[in-house]
């Protein structure tokens, strides 16, 4: 005999009427997780930031440690988030662990440096990457005739450059040229009278550098203009390194005061720059003034501090400040200063 069925029953048995299935309902799709992804991309952003301790060990790993600005940029944020955010507050430990470190590196820059007692006049120095191919000579004469400076260092030069500068020569007429067709050409021109003024080569790199003993009121003023390689490939980077460290030793041995000065190809957070500063006892121009990042002109995305003033404790530092375009990848640098009395 054939029990009838409910309707009810007949949706609770899995087969149906006439021995038919029911369709099986579909899986559900994974539902998307917003803050799992914010954790892939803090710890993501992370990454950089362990790989700048090898970078006294493998070049591409020192290339890491010119952008802790673009990484505190990156980190902050994902790490606010991760830490607001109930549940997800352990992931945010090694993201904000990272961006203490960056802290660490880019906030002395930003702290007030009690500069020495200086007397006598102001003097002031500008140095300008150029960029060889860049016919805008006029926003650099111009730029020249506002500031006024005592002296400056031209890099990336070649002949048409140095015509070009010629029209200021009657301002500055002691000058040491080093034009070259590639980009490694160096000038300085001075207004003030030097003791010894002329081109160098340091280190199997040959590029250029500049060599000028100034005198500025009593004392003499040991000058180092200079333009190594950029850290592109290992060689060129074993070379600008080589470069650096000779006339480390060189400046390591001046009678005081003394300054290194130019485009260094790199940044004040690379261990070679660390380096560069602990053998010659010279001090970074930029703390207590900012990051001033002075390439890449036109790109801000790109922006980076690699152009320097480094000085001997003899120097009390007034200003330090970037300049407008002039064409370039670069702004120009000027920097006010006074000598210390022996």
């Amino acid at each position: 005999m054939t029990t009838e069925r409910t309707p009810t029953e007949w949706m609770e048995d899995p087969i149906g009427p006439a021995g038919s299935e029911t369709p099986a309902r579909p899986s559900a799709s994974p539902r998307f997780d917003l803050w799992r992804v914010i954790s892939a991309l803090a710890f993501l952003g992370a990454l950089p930031t362990l790989g700048t301790f090898g970078a006294r060990w493998y070049w591409a790993l020192e290339l890491l440690t010119h952008f802790r600005v673009y990484y505190l940029l990156y980190l902050a944020p994902l790490s606010l988030l991760l830490l607001c955010k109930r549940g997800y507050r352990k992931w945010s430990l090694i993201p904000a662990a990272c961006l203490a470190i960056h802290l660490w590196a880019v906030l002395p820059a930003y702290i007030p440096v009690t500069q020495p007692a200086g007397s006598g006049p102001v003097y002031r120095g500008m140095i300008a990457n150029v960029y060889t191919r860049n016919r805008n000579y006029a926003l650099l004469r111009e730029v020249i005739e506002r500031e006024e400076p005592d002296f400056f260092l031209l890099m990336e030069v070649d002949a048409l450059w140095m015509e070009a500068m010629r029209p200021l020569e009657s301002i500055y007429p002691h000058v040491a040229r080093g034009a070259r067709s590639d980009n490694f050409g160096i000038a300085m021109y001075t207004k003030i009278e030097p003791v010894e003024l002329r081109i160098r080569l340091w280190g199997e790199a040959g590029v250029p550098s500049v060599y000028a003993r100034l005198r500025m009121g009593e004392q003499i003023v040991t000058i180092v203009g200079t333009h190594p390689l950029p850290p592109g490939a290992p060689e060129r980077m074993r070379l600008r390194d080589e470069q650096l460290d000779v006339q480390g030793n060189v400046i390591a041995k001046e009678t005081r005061p003394v300054m290194l000065c130019g485009d260094l190809n790199s940044t004040p957070w690379s261990p070679v720059f660390h380096d560069l500063l602990k053998e010659t006892n010279l001090r970074d121009t930029r703390r207590g003034f900012g990051i001033l990042p002075s390439w890449c002109g036109r790109k801000p995305y790109l922006w980076l501090p690699i152009d320097h003033f480094l000085v001997s404790a003899e120097f009390a530092i007034r200003d330090l400040r970037i300049g407008p375009d002039i064409g370039s990848d670069h702004r120009p640098v000027m920097l006010d200063f006074q000598l210390v009395t022996p």
